[in-house]
């Protein structure tokens, strides 16, 4: 008896979580439909392929859900996996000098990060007031990592779209919360399938065109032109190799 009057009231404590983050999620992506999209602002890629799709629709949300949002079991093998995942996605993207001029910096904000919230992960399970303060860090350094994904992660679409994602994260919060992390992965390929499923569809409309990609795995824009003459794709150069697989976490891109 003791416990399910627990239950229910940790449904009804964290349920400003799920009001908080679908409400950054409508307005910042409305707010987003309005922004500059010029190619300037825009992203790497997508490189729709079969092993893309399948990273970005099953692989990817798995790792991330249990990266950004195993912790809320708050058991400690839940928090231990959690802390090196989220470990290892930020050092890949402060460290890549695509995103940031100097990798001492970029550990520098890694450790900077990892400390407290190496800390909340350790007093979750003791105190409860870590449980919301959490629920924001994570959703916070959730939507951070995923900005990278961007060619200017300063520019306005990209700060909105960053905004939506933390909104994202405090829902998969709620959901694994409440109801398990079965729910937040399967709320997370649902989403990325039907933005692939969009982009598919979209994709061979002739003349020029702009494909975006909402994923969770990072916003993702691509403008694309054709033309009636055949055109031969430049040389691979280092950079793009290098580029092309930086983040475990996220499906094959190019730049």
């Amino acid at each position: 008896m003791e416990t399910t009057h627990n239950t229910q009231e940790r449904k009804k404590t964290y349920r400003w979580a799920l009001f908080v983050g679908l409400s950054l999620m409508i307005v910042f992506g409305i707010i987003h439909l309005f922004a500059d999209t010029s190619p300037a602002n825009q992203g790497p890629a997508v490189l729709l392929s079969i092993p893309a799709i399948i990273a970005t629709c099953l692989i990817a949300p798995v790792l991330e859900e249990l990266a950004y949002r195993l912790w809320c079991i708050r058991k400690r093998y839940a928090l231990i996996v959690s802390f090196l995942l989220i470990a290892a996605d930020l050092l890949i993207n402060y460290t890549d000098t695509h995103m940031i001029d100097s990798p001492l910096l970029g550990i520098i904000i890694c450790f900077a990060v990892l400390i407290p919230l190496g800390y909340c992960f350790y007093q979750v399970p003791r105190k409860e007031i870590f449980t919301p303060i959490l629920i924001v860090f994570t959703s916070v350094v959730f939507g951070g990592a995923h900005a990278f994904n961007w060619t200017d992660y300063t520019s306005l679409p990209a700060i909105l779209m960053t905004i939506s994602t933390i909104g994202f994260g405090m829902v998969a919060c709620f959901l694994v919360l409440n109801y398990g992390i079965i729910w937040s992965i399967l709320l997370h390929v649902v989403w990325n399938s039907i933005i692939i499923a969009l982009i598919l569809v979209g994709s061979p409309h002739a003349g020029s065109h702009q494909v975006k990609t909402a994923c969770f795995l990072g916003e993702r824009r691509s403008s694309r032109q054709t033309t009636s003459c055949p055109r031969q794709s430049p040389p691979p150069t280092a950079h793009t190799a290098q580029h092309a697989t930086r983040n475990v976490f996220s499906a094959p891109v190019l730049r």
